[in-house]
């Protein structure tokens, strides 16, 4: 029998790479590939400011989240 296994974590601090793949591999996946995006600091020679900062509800993220998960499984 498959065990599907979800994970959902909301985090200030820079993400794990690592620790993320760890969550993810399990001995019978198949390939695994993450993307990671690099900001520009200039966009039709302009300067771009390289900070992106997020406000949300904790609890509201967490529902929508749960929600989305019930909906694919």
């Amino acid at each position: 029998m498959e065990i599907l296994k979800n994970f959902v974590k909301l985090q200030q601090e820079e993400l794990n790479i690592a620790e993320i793949m760890e969550l993810v591999t399990f001995p019978n996946c198949g390939a695994i590939s993450n993307f990671i995006g690099i900001t520009r600091d200039n966009f039709e020679n302009k300067k771009v400011k390289c900070r992106n900062q997020f406000k949300f509800f904790l609890s509201i993220c967490l529902i929508n989240y749960l929600t989305i998960l019930i909906y694919i499984m």
